[in-house]
């Protein structure tokens, strides 16, 4: 196995792009600085984070991959849905903000909000699922 122009390019940009979200767009309070833990990742966690997520990110291509080619189109609304839902949190996330302040995941905002730890209990099964 060779590594081609883009390869080595990727392999340069990402330490360089883990150092430049790591210092300079930690933005305290967005939901940018909610990704990154309000900035208090340094460019390691940052690094770590973003090569954690491209692992994750090129293991469900391959599997989604492997289950289109088997089962069809249908296959692919997993990601349409994951982009939906990310969006979604981004819209909401100026409500959310309070609770995230203070710590908490978005399961133990569920289970606060409705008074309810069955409810996070539920929520977090179905995040793991």
């Amino acid at each position: 196995m060779s590594f081609k122009a883009l390869d080595w390019a990727i392999f340069f940009i990402v330490p360089i792009a883990a150092w430049i979200i790591g210092n300079i767009w930690r933005q305290r309070g967005t939901w940018r600085g909610y990704f990154l833990a309000q900035g208090k990742l340094n460019t390691r966690g940052v690094a770590a984070a973003y090569f954690g997520a491209n692992l994750t990110f090129t293991t469900i291509f391959l599997v989604l991959s492997e289950e289109g080619y088997r089962r069809g189109y249908w296959a692919f609304s997993i990601p349409v849905f994951w982009v939906f839902g990310t969006g979604l949190f981004v819209w909401c996330y100026g409500r959310l903000r309070p609770f995230t302040v203070q710590g908490l995941t978005l399961h133990q905002v569920l289970g606060d909000t409705f008074k309810s730890p069955s409810l996070q209990r539920w929520a977090s099964l179905w995040t793991i699922v």
